[in-house]
């Protein structure tokens, strides 16, 4: 298992003037708002030990967060939500869905959790955008929290992505999603926000891979071309509309050549 791709990324509020922003600071401990994502390659695993250590290391992860993506769930729905509410209590989740929307433990699956110091004071809507592969929720809360009567409603939307697989129409269906969200959330920022996190299974032009040792040249990535598949031109002309969130640790360790890359990105619509 490798626990090198959760990746961090926090928000914290402004300290000049009213908080006009749709993230739901008022309902978090701090003037923070932070997101975790993590490809878990097989985070409910068949074999008993490996599934405990994963999870152990799932509960460690969720401390002092608030909005947890996943990638590689690989487990039945039933099975993997009834052992995320045992190490994460008063935590919801989305729905999981297999690439394939079978009933089949070994295909992968996506998540979105939310902490219980939101879920409790949200609403949700959820949308599937391709099963297993990539997910949409919107949080929704209230800001008036001085009187619930009158209502001041604004909308956090979270991307979940897993780029593996996907073909070019299914790509475009989700970068559309995730157009239609630029343009609200740019006409109105303070009701509107969203943040796209995910393993997109490729790295920029411009950041060159971190060796372990001595790495043979025949297995060098520094040139590589993006992975076949991975749709980098489509992904990057929506993506780069977005405010990329700092993330400079390595997130993916490649055995064979023995070779770290930073395939697991975060965005925003907010200004950076």
């Amino acid at each position: 298992m490798s626990r090198c791709a959760s990746r961090l990324w926090s928000q914290r509020a402004g300290s000049r003037g009213p908080n006009q922003t749709p993230i739901p600071f008022h309902l978090v401990s701090g003037a923070h708002f932070e997101t975790v994502q993590w490809n878990g390659r097989g985070i409910a695993l068949c074999d008993s030990g490996s599934r405990a250590a994963t999870l152990e290391y799932l509960r460690v992860l969720a401390r002092g967060k608030h909005v947890i993506c996943l990638e590689e769930v690989h487990g039945f729905e039933g099975e993997v939500l009834s052992e995320f509410a045992s190490v994460l209590p008063g935590w919801i989740h989305s729905p999981i869905l297999s690439d394939n929307q079978l009933p089949v433990s070994g295909y992968g699956g996506v998540a979105v959790l939310v902490c219980p110091e939101i879920a409790s004071n949200a609403e949700f809507q959820h949308t599937v955008l391709i099963p297993g592969r990539a997910q949409m929720l919107d949080i929704i809360c209230n800001f008036n929290s001085s009187n619930p009567e009158i209502l001041d409603k604004r909308c956090m939307t979270i991307f979940n992505i897993h780029n593996y697989g996907l073909s070019q129409q299914e790509v475009r269906k989700v970068c559309g999603e995730i157009e239609l969200d630029i343009v609200r959330d740019r006409d109105q920022p303070n009701v509107y926000t969203t943040f796209v996190l995910g393993d997109f299974s490729y790295r920029a032009a411009s950041d060159p891979p971190v060796a372990l040792g001595q790495v043979l040249p025949v297995l060098r990535l520094l040139h590589a071309p993006p992975p076949p598949g991975s749709h980098k031109i489509l992904w990057e002309t929506t993506l780069s509309k977005l405010v990329e969130l700092h993330q400079p640790n390595p997130t993916h360790y490649t055995q064979s050549s023995g070779q770290l890359t930073r395939i697991d990105k975060g965005y925003s619509t907010m200004p950076g």
